[in-house]
């Protein structure tokens, strides 16, 4: 999702905002010519506001196909590049055009929108969702549609990490991981590399969202954890798995290119991963049609943000991060909802999620398999038990990761100063628990 996926999220991590009108132009006729009737009934229309720029094109493919079919025109809105989604969603909702279709990213952003959200539960593609797959409801209703399933950690160039005598299949604890960057780092310049790690502090979602959400999901009880801390019930300066955090962090902004770390937008970090200047990217799956754009042919799959040595350091996040919802006020609600089936029970929309936006996709229907690598690797984390949950879903509702933690990082990239660092994620938490 972005961020989020979100933002990250991820990544990540769509938002949709959809116009909508189906109205009747008045016939007129001449005094003493026959009438011909009514017109007939002008075009419907949505707006669909998209949280992942990454997939915007695939989007309007997808949209124009569907008005050629349906007779349903589609404006598809991108909201990315550093854009801050639950901002310009307000600002969406209150420009007189309220979006049709938008994006929640959990149940955080369910609290902010759950007087704006229409029953989805009787829906054909409902069926197709295994239950633990339909996390979004509100007393006890389905509102919202999985975007995907998707999943995040350290990509890699797996042709780089093999010249420098590195197996990614052996980073499983932090340690293997701070080995691995040492190791690279000490052949950068053979490596032809910029850095090991393509990351950026530009797009807040990043560090304020998937990688805090290390932190949060990376232990017993992860849900119960971040429910208290977000209720100010944590010390988090005296937490041992917070200060495992710290050195994560520090490791990863140590090997990053520090110079360029503000000025890296999303589209500038996945591009210094995608011609070979670092060995490793902080993102997820959603990123490969990127890369794909790039010509990024080589081969490459995931790594955990290795946090300590835990059971948990192994896995990777992955989850359902955003949600498509219905505006229930919008006057095309029909079309909306035709939308959203076409993405879920056709060929078409199959195609799209699998082919062009390389999704992995939450119904069961979809027969088409996931070809790109990280999707697959996605796939094997999931098999076999290591995965990790979306926690930072919880807070994007208020935008607390990007606006809080995130900054938080960035000072902490500066100065270093660990005690520094965690007592301000704890002010922070407390703050948040106040609102």
């Amino acid at each position: 999702m972005k961020r989020s996926l979100v933002t990250a999220a991820v990544a990540s991590v769509l938002m949709l905002s959809v116009v909508a009108g189906c109205s009747g132009t008045k016939s007129t006729t001449d005094p003493g010519t026959t009438n011909p009737g009514p017109s007939a009934p002008a075009k419907q229309e949505i707006t669909l506001f998209n949280l992942k720029v990454e997939i915007d094109q695939a989007l309007k493919n997808l949209a124009a196909d569907f008005e050629k079919e349906k007779g349903i025109k589609v404006t598809v809105k991108s909201c990315g590049g550093g854009c801050d989604y639950g901002a310009q969603l307000k600002a969406e909702m209150q420009s007189g055009k309220e979006p049709d279709l938008f994006v929640l990213e959990g149940p955080g952003n369910l609290d902010v929108w759950k007087q704006k959200v229409a029953d989805l539960s009787s829906e054909p593609w409902v069926k197709e969702v295994s239950p633990d797959l339909l996390g979004l409801k509100l007393d006890g209703k389905i509102v919202g549609f999985p975007v995907a399933i998707e999943g995040f950690g350290l990509i890699y160039n797996k042709a780089i990490l093999d010249k420098a005598g590195v197996n990614p299949d052996t980073i499983k604890t932090y340690a293997d991981l701070e080995a691995a960057f040492k190791t690279i780092d000490g052949k950068k310049k053979e490596l032809g590399l910029d850095a090991v790690l393509s990351y950026s502090m530009k797009e807040a979602w990043i560090s304020g969202n998937h990688t805090f959400n290390t932190y949060l999901a990376a232990r017993d009880n992860a849900d119960k954890f971040t429910d208290d801390l977000l209720a100010g019930k944590v010390d988090v300066k005296n937490d041992p798995i917070a200060k495992d955090y710290a050195k994560l962090v520090k490791l990863l902004l140590d090997n990053s290119d520090k110079a360029k770390l503000d000025a890296i937008d999303y589209n500038a970090q996945v591009a210094a991963f995608g011609t070979g200047k670092t060995a490793f990217l902080q993102q997820g799956n959603w990123a490969y049609g990127n890369l794909k754009d790039l010509k990024a042919t080589f081969d490459m799959g995931i790594v955990p943000l290795a946090l300590n040595s835990s059971k948990y350091a192994a896995s990777i996040a992955v989850g359902v991060p955003s949600y498509y919802a219905i505006n229930k006020d919008s006057k095309a609600t029909d079309a909306a909802r035709e939308f959203l089936n076409y993405i879920a029970m056709t060929d078409r929309g199959h195609k799209y999620m699998i082919e062009e936006a390389f999704m992995v996709p939450a119904f069961k229907n979809v027969k088409l398999q996931p070809t790109d690598p990280l999707a697959k690797s996605i796939m094997k984390y999931n098999a076999e038990g290591r995965t990790l949950t979306w926690q930072f879903t919880k807070f994007t509702g208020k935008n607390w990761g990007m606006q809080q933690v995130a900054p938080i990082t960035a000072q902490f990239g500066k100065d270093g100063n660990v005690d520094k660092f965690l007592d301000a994620l704890d002010k922070a938490a407390k703050e948040y628990a106040k609102q």
